[in-house]
């Protein structure tokens, strides 16, 4: 008996503007493109959705022009071509949807850059109620230079940055939408209250990007937090993904090539605690679907006619940054060495998939583009369209599709036609809603009752439930919240939103705290780098000549870098923990070269043991940071850091004593007593045993409750590329100078000591 096939999540892919991935098919008759800003056009559309059992809607939405193509902040290309301007907020029509369907749900795309995380858990929990628990968000984070100058700044915010603070704005959601309420607070409210006062609760969230008191100033609405969706194809972007969504939206012009990113996140969202097959993965594509493949192919170029190629061009400009105005009309991007290298890749990709001959100029990068965008084409019958659905299912492991028109309604009403009972007699679309009238979570899921999220999930921990006195992963120290104690003294607090509630802190373990892993991190620092600091400043007591030192540290520092570069290689097998003992292991040889030169004026073990140390000292320096980085509740950081580095400096005044102590009564002049290489030895062989004592990322509990995540999942050959990427870039290159004075002063002190 052959497995139940997989049943397809499909969703209608739209944009309250004139066009969305169609610059310039306004203008063919049947679109009703222009009629964005009509209510009744978009009830009509979720009425003709739902009845052919579409999954949601998912709305796409921009916070500012594309404006990159033949500018700087030119829009003349975007306007007439109605591409993706003017456009309006999608999230204040949903309600008005919901008010004339049973069980459609409904994608809102929101940013977390722009907008207070307070303000946005309003937002939708007002919209969940209103639809009756079908509303989800697509998190996005941004990528216009335009919107960011319309918000007050002068460019977007760092790529990486934008998705740190994104971590941070939905665990403030997190905790207002599932933990300020308790699940019974209206239930069981007493008589003659509305909801009990007990029952809601400040969230006192205190971050390194936001302070937000609480308490959510909505009740709870079905699905509390709503479906969550996310789009980042970036590695920083597929780390969100597999930490906070539920659905995630892909795009790629083959199954071939979107299989690897499914893979990764499915790893990552296993590698954080989560079910990878809780994932719902949709992939994005343009279908035009007909009688036959002829009439379809036929459809196609048609609509395509009356596109518009300088919006297709603008279009592009703005997903990639990249002004083509820049370049000639007949110019072939593949080949063209001035072309940045972003897009000479994103050019041959496309051409792999093309008719050979064909020059890819500009001309042809905005007809690729007029429809469908930079998403995968499927043109045919209902058997060939099907049947590539089918492959893209078995090939990319993929749990649906986001379906984008060429014309709207008319796309979607060949999809219904066609389609869909073609899909149905395969088996692999429902016949009805998994749970007619249900929530959004519980259709996308197809399980009733499944209107929260699932206890894998990273916000899940925040769940007040009902009889709780606070949330389960909070400690109470009174059983008395601020809200009871403060009637019972016959007021409130002086100020109500930042009196303190019945909360503390999370219920960490002393040895799983950050404090713990603190001071286990700062031991490591005070044996290895520390002890290396204090006793390399000595230039071997004397014995060693300055060639030999100068030498030694090019070795030590040299190999320092090459590690350090190769380390994340090493914490993708072995994981953070193991790398950083690994580190610690090169200190003592050195150590060891040191002590027979200083006693028998050995000079090989000096380079031998230089070059061990090198080796791990550039593995230690970067797990040591990773740890102080990643560890640490944002508001500790700055401490964590201080007690951290406190343990190295403390190492070198500890070694100076340990000089002194052994060389008190020596009045002669010359080298010092090897006693002391000795003690530097067992020292800087405990670190590996004092690394022991670490908790693995997974094992530590910050007082936020916050889990970290500190792991690499993608291949060692992306994560490398990643880095050169990385240590080419300007802001790296710009404290070059600085270290390069740090390394410089070390050496000339430990050269120094030696004469």
């Amino acid at each position: 008996m052959s497995p139940p096939k997989k049943q397809l999540i499909i969703n209608a892919f739209a944009m309250q503007a004139p066009g969305h991935l169609n610059p310039g098919l306004f203008k063919y008759p049947n679109d009703k493109g222009s009629q964005y800003n009509n209510i009744k056009h978009w009830q009509a559309l979720a009425q003709k959705l739902e009845a052919a059992k579409f999954h949601a809607i998912f709305f796409a939405d921009v916070l500012g022009g594309y404006d990159v193509y033949k500018g700087p902040a030119n829009l003349y290309p975007t306007i007439p071509a109605g591409s993706q301007f003017p456009i309006n907020d999608p999230l204040y029509s949903i309600p008005a949807l919901a008010a004339v369907t049973e069980s459609i749900g409904f994608g809102v795309t929101a940013s977390t850059t722009y907008e207070a995380p307070y303000a946005m858990a309003r937002k939708f929990s007002t919209v969940d109620q209103l639809s009756n628990g079908r509303v989800g968000w697509n998190i996005v984070t941004s990528y216009l230079d335009s919107a960011a100058r319309n918000f007050g700044l002068n460019t977007q915010v760092e790529h990486d940055e934008r998705y740190r603070v994104a971590h941070e704005y939905l665990d403030v959601t997190y905790k207002l939408w599932e933990g300020s309420w308790r699940d019974d607070a209206v239930s069981a409210a007493p008589k003659g209250s509305y909801a009990d006062p007990d029952g809601v609760r400040q969230i006192n969230h205190k971050g390194k990007y936001f302070n937000v008191p609480g308490p959510h100033i909505c009740e709870p609405s079905p699905q509390r937090t709503p479906f969550l969706f996310q789009a980042g194809t970036s590695s920083a972007g597929k780390t969100f993904a597999a930490t906070h969504a539920e659905a995630i939206f892909l795009n790629g012009h083959a199954p071939e090539l979107v299989r690897p990113s499914v893979d990764s996140i499915r790893a990552q969202a296993k590698e954080f605690g989560r079910d990878p097959q809780s994932i719902k993965i949709v992939a994005g594509l343009l279908v035009i679907v007909a009688e036959t493949d002829e009439k379809a192919r036929e459809k196609y170029e048609l609509l395509a006619s009356y596109g518009d190629r300088e919006g297709a061009l603008a279009l592009f400009g703005g997903w990639s940054g990249y002004d083509l105005g820049k370049y000639g009309d007949d110019e072939d991007f593949r080949f063209l060495d001035t072309a940045p290298p972003a897009v000479r890749s994103m050019v041959n990709h496309w051409a792999s998939s093309s008719p050979q001959g064909t020059k890819w100029n500009k001309k042809t990068i905005a007809e690729h583009l007029i429809l469908g965008g930079n998403g995968a084409k499927i043109i045919g019958s209902p058997t060939t369209v099907a049947n590539e659905l089918e492959r893209w299912v078995e090939v990319a492991d993929v749990d649906g599709f986001n379906f984008s028109y060429a014309t709207v309604p008319e796309t979607f009403e060949d999809i219904i036609e066609h389609l869909i009972p073609e899909l149905r007699k395969r088996g692999v679309f429902w016949n009805d809603y998994a749970v007619p009238g249900g929530t959004l979570r519980e259709n996308f899921l197809g399980t009733k009752g499944a209107s929260r999220l699932s206890a894998s999930h990273p916000g899940a921990k925040y769940v007040w439930r009902a009889g709780e006195t606070v949330p389960a992963h909070l400690r109470t120290y009174g059983q008395k919240s601020a809200w009871k104690r403060g009637r019972e003294n016959n007021k409130m607090p002086e100020n109500a939103m930042s009196a303190r509630t019945s909360v503390r802190s999370s219920t960490a373990k002393w040895y799983r705290s950050t404090f713990y892993n603190a001071m286990i991190l700062g031991i490591c620092n005070f044996l290895a780098p520390g002890i290396w600091g204090a006793m390399n400043s000595l230039g071997a007591g004397g014995e060693e000549k300055p060639y030999l030192v100068n030498g030694a540290n090019a070795l030590t520092f040299c190999l320092m870098v090459v590690s350090c570069f190769f380390s994340p290689i090493m914490v993708r097998a072995i994981g953070i923990k193991y790398t950083l003992i690994f580190g610690t292991m090169g200190y003592a040889p050195y150590a060891a070269g040191l002590y027979t030169n200083n006693r028998f004026g050995t000079e090989w073990f000096v380079l031998f043991g230089a070059a061990l140390c090198g080796i791990s000292a550039g593995v230690f320096w970067m797990a040591e940071a990773a740890i102080a980085l990643s560890y640490p509740e944002p508001y500790n950081q700055g401490r964590f850091l201080g007690f951290w580095l406190s343990f190295r400096v403390g190492g070198q005044v500890l070694g100076g004593a340990i000089n002194l102590g052994l060389n008190a009564n020596d009045s002669k002049a010359g080298a010092v007593s090897p006693k002391v290489y000795l003690v530097f030895i067992a020292l800087q062989a405990l670190g590996p045993f004092a690394g022991l004592l670490l908790n693995k990322p997974s094992k530590v509990q910050r007082a936020d409750g916050v889990p970290v995540k500190l792991a690499i999942t993608q291949s060692a050959s992306a994560e490398l590329k990643a880095q050169t990427k990385l240590f080419f870039s300007k802001n790296f290159l710009l404290i070059i100078p600085l270290i390069a004075q740090g390394v410089y002063t070390e050496a000339v002190m430990f050269t120094f000591q030696s004469l």
